[in-house]
Formats: structure tokens, C-alpha cells, sequence
């Protein structure tokens, strides 16, 4: 059995992995035959061979499903070194269980994030000068990163003075919160000023079916209302929207199906700014 390593260029790299269940779920029926085949009469073997071999099938089948089976939340783990291992396709644990894993495609790597977000900042000024009717509001979880990353660039290498910057909690405006039997985890609002007649910037990482802006939308009002409301996203996800809600600002347009997620990992919480495309 194999395991291709996808590593970033042409190259790929080709590592042999021995799976201990695998080797016996594939030489037992053999064996097992060839037994029955030398112990048999000559008359009965045609019979019994085709009894063996239906038999094998079944059981190379059943463990071959068993030993695939991999746990959403397990981490990937190699026993040897490899010059990428977040882009392989398996993981080989040490109890000697080969599983298949989602395979991820590097959509933006570090260099390309960081010209986004300068493109972006500079699409800001040009539209909002100095920010001074103009607040920006994270949408928690995942869009606080982006915005705490733009409010450093616009006021260290822009020379912004003094950026309103809030965080906004949806969880209990979503249209599912009664509808789903995942607990939900809420996070902090913190928005210390009024938006009443104020530009809010909505800013998230990712721009899905479009849900979570319209949460957004019913939960800014408890802090007034707001004369303009724009939204900004690193990944626009255009094809997936099921709500009439598009981007002011985006960093990316990312044409990707129902089953594919887009992953954006921030240097503060992950170590490295990166997006990837999961594909089950």
C-alpha cells in the first residue's frame, strides 16, 4: 500500500506504508485456500474453491472498510519526517492503521495573504479617507483575525490614526440556533461605542451562503443604526450563496462545491496565514 505525499511543485514523493491489518485481511484467505485446495479431492475443489473465494472477498472487504474509518477530529500524525505533512492524503498512526484522511490544495500561502490584505486596505482608504465616521466590526469567530490584521496594517503602515474596531457575536441571531443538535458555542461582543449614523464595515473570512451577514445585520441594530453598511471577506465563496448577499470588498474569489470547505488559518491562533481548499 501507498501513500503520495503532495508537496508544493512538480514533484511529488512516493512512501510505502505497511498496514498490519491490511497484510492480513489481504494473506489469510490466501493461505486459507491454498490450504483447502491441497487437502480437498480432486472432484470436490471446484465447488469449495468458489466457497473460499466468495468467503475471502467478503472478509478482504469488511476489514479493508474497517481500517479506512478516520475520526473527524483526529489530528494527522507521521512517524516520519516529511517536508509537508499538512498536504498528504493519509496518516500512518503508530498502532499500525492506515486511514484516509480529506486531502487539502493550497489556495493562498503567506506571501499571497499578505497582498491581499494590503490591497484591501488600500480599497479602504480610497473609500472611507480617514475613518473617522467609519467603524469596523469583526464577526465572531473567524472574521475578528482579518480585521485586527487590517486595523494594524491601515494604522502602522497608513498612518490611520485611531480605528474604531468592534467584535460582534451572532450566534443567538442565527435562523438555525433551535433548529440543529450541535451545541452552539457563543463568543464576545464588544462593541464600546455607537454606530447611530456611522459607516460599519463588516469583516469575515470566509463568505458562505450569506447567513451569518444576515445575522449580523439583526444583531449590529442593538447598537443603533447604522447609515451604511458594507461587508469585507478575504474568500468569497460566489457560487454557494443562498441568500441575496454579496461582497463590497473581497480578497479572493473561490469557485468550490458543496462538499469542499475553505480553510483560513491565521499566523496569531495557527502559526502561518494560509487558506485551504479541503476536499472530503
Amino acid at each position: 500500500m501507498y501513500v503520495i505525499l503532495r508537496n508544493e511543485g512538480p514533484h511529488k514523493e512516493l512512501r510505502k506504508v505497511i498496514s498490519a491489518p491490511f497484510c492480513i485481511a489481504t494473506c489469510v484467505p490466501i493461505f486459507v485456500e491454498l490450504l483447502v485446495w491441497s487437502l480437498v479431492p480432486r472432484d470436490d475443489k471446484a465447488g469449495v474453491k468458489y466457497f473460499v473465494v466468495s468467503l475471502s472477498s467478503y472478509f478482504v472487504v469488511q476489514i479493508t472498510k474497517t481500517i479506512t474509518k478516520f475520526p473527524s477530529n483526529q489530528k494527522k500524525i507521521f512517524p516520519f519526517p516529511t517536508p509537508q505533512q499538512i498536504n498528504s492524503d493519509f496518516v500512518y498512526l503508530p498502532n499500525q492503521t492506515l486511514y484516509l484522511i480529506m486531502s487539502q490544495k493550497v489556495l493562498l500561502n503567506s506571501k499571497e495573504v499578505t497582498i491581499i490584505l494590503h490591497r484591501l486596505a488600500c480599497q479602504l482608504i480610497e473609500k472611507h479617507l480617514d475613518f473617522s465616521d467609519t467603524i469596523l466590526v469583526g464577526i465572531q469567530p473567524r472574521g475578528v483575525f482579518l480585521a485586527e490584521r487590517l486595523k494594524q496594517i491601515l494604522e502602522n503602515e497608513y498612518q490611520v490614526p485611531e480605528i474604531s474596531l468592534g467584535y460582534l457575536d451572532i450566534t443567538f441571531f442565527r435562523d438555525d440556533f433551535r433548529r440543529t443538535d450541535k451545541p452552539l458555542e457563543a463568543n464576545k461582543t464588544q462593541i464600546n461605542f455607537i454606530v447611530e449614523d456611522k459607516k460599519v464595515i463588516f469583516i469575515d473570512d470566509v463568505l458562505f451562503t450569506g447567513r451569518s451577514i444576515r445575522s449580523a445585520l439583526t444583531a449590529i441594530q442593538s447598537f443603533g443604526r447604522p447609515s451604511e453598511i458594507e461587508l469585507l471577506v478575504l474568500i468569497d465563496r460566489r457560487f454557494s450563496r443562498n441568500l441575496p448577499i454579496q461582497p463590497d470588498y473581497r480578497g479572493r474569489q473561490v469557485d468550490a462545491i458543496n462538499g469542499e470547505k475553505v480553510k483560513v488559518s491565521w499566523k496569531e491562533n495557527e502559526g502561518e496565514d494560509v487558506v485551504h481548499l479541503v476536499t472530503n
